[in-house]
């Protein structure tokens, strides 16, 4: 287990990150990186898991904000709100470093640092690469609250990355969506699940939108059809690729069909 001269070590660590000096920050950076490469072995998760929870509290470490004119929209005889401890690039550093070492013990912290719209992409990132059931969930909860479309579009290609079966249904419900580029972006990431029922969501897609829109639809259905044919689902895969292949809109999508029917022909 790491020591708590070690754990001390971390937020003294984390506090140089905030320094105007570079050459004290790219000590720390170092010093940070190569304590977490030390700790990829599989028998050392006990260790792991204190520097991601270590990381983790700096993450979201807040303080008072310094003395200065009242915010007006606090209530008058109401503490100011707290502010994070440390810059935003040195949020950003601790995300690069969780995404190789947190799992679903730091899932909930992680999550609730998803509401810092500072560094909340970083830490969508992080959750992405936490190929657990548990990071899914909270993926999933903030794709149902999350507020613009690139951070949601975002979401759902963590969702994709992922492929859990779980995340399909609101990666599908993501469709529905009102902004085009989360529409898209759903139905990219659907491109990812090996469910060829799914097909019938990509057919629509074509035929809606602007002609940009619907030749990236085009796009992911044949990226649907490839992945059923990576999963082992042959006969599906050609049955797409024959319907891409027999539709009479023209594109780069039906050469893609008619090769991949004469690579199964052969």
């Amino acid at each position: 287990m790491m020591s708590a001269v070690m754990i001390e070590n971390v937020a003294e660590l984390v506090t140089q990150l905030d320094s105007d000096d570079p050459v004290v920050v790219s000590q720390a950076r170092r010093a940070l990186r190569q304590a977490a490469d030390a700790l990829i072995d599989p028998k050392k998760a006990a260790e792991r898991g204190a520097l991601a929870d270590a990381l983790v509290a700096e993450l979201n470490a807040k303080v008072d904000p310094p003395a200065g004119p009242r915010m007006t929209n606090v209530p008058d005889g109401a503490p100011p709100p707290q502010i994070p401890q440390h810059a935003a690039a040195t949020r950003r550093y601790l995300c690069q470093i969780l995404a190789t070492i947190a799992d679903d013990a730091q899932v909930p912290e992680l999550a609730r640092a998803l509401q810092d719209l500072d560094v909340r992409d970083a830490v969508r990132g992080v959750l992405g690469s936490i190929p657990t059931i548990v990071s899914v969930f909270a993926l999933t909860r903030e794709l149902n609250r999350a507020v613009g479309p690139e951070f949601r579009a975002g979401v759902l290609g963590a969702l994709g990355q992922g492929r859990w079966r779980d995340a399909m249904a609101a990666t599908a419900n993501a469709l529905k969506d009102s902004d085009p580029t989360v529409r898209l972006a759903a139905l990219e990431a659907l491109a990812s699940f090996p469910e060829a029922g799914n097909d019938k969501l990509f057919a629509a897609a074509t035929q809606s939108g602007t002609p940009r829109e619907q030749a990236r639809a085009w796009a992911a259905r044949v990226r649907l059809a490839e992945t059923l044919y990576w999963a082992g689902e042959t006969r599906d895969a050609m049955t797409i690729y024959q319907r891409i292949a027999d539709d009479p809109a023209e594109g780069p999508w039906r050469k893609a069909a008619r090769v991949a029917l004469e690579r199964e022909k052969a």
